[in-house]
């Protein structure tokens, strides 16, 4: 697994405006949190410049499940869907390469480890 960044105190570095305005830009973004993070790619703000799409885990130790976000250059953190606190990426995907997929069906999440996970869960309940 990939890390994220941290600051100076070892916490994740997370833009919590961006994350706000981009939640509003999608409209009520909350859950189905990997399609959202791929629309935001979509979204004219130019904070959003060199975004990538990020697959991984959220949550503490314990609670960790499958996540989707976006990373700025520098390793910030823009989700629009949640506000957690712990991040680790399993894969980055650039606009082109979502762009790419999408011409072919683009499935979600693309990480294959991650969509087993997520198959289990929602068949859980």
């Amino acid at each position: 697994m990939h890390s994220v960044r941290k600051d100076s105190a070892g916490e994740t570095v997370i833009d919590r405006d961006l994350s706000a305005l981009v939640a509003h830009g999608l409209g009520d973004p909350r859950g189905e949190c990997f399609r959202h993070s791929v629309a935001a790619l979509d979204l004219e703000i130019q904070e959003l410049e060199g975004a990538v799409y990020v697959e991984g885990y959220a949550g503490e130790d314990v609670t960790r499940f499958p996540h989707g976000w976006l990373e700025l250059p520098g390793g910030r953190i823009v989700d629009p869907t949640m506000r957690l606190s712990a991040y680790r990426a399993v894969a980055r995907f650039s606009r082109e390469e979502i762009r790419r997929r999408r011409r072919f069906g683009l499935e979600l999440p693309i990480t294959e480890t991650l969509r087993v996970r997520v198959t289990r869960r929602d068949d859980s309940r």
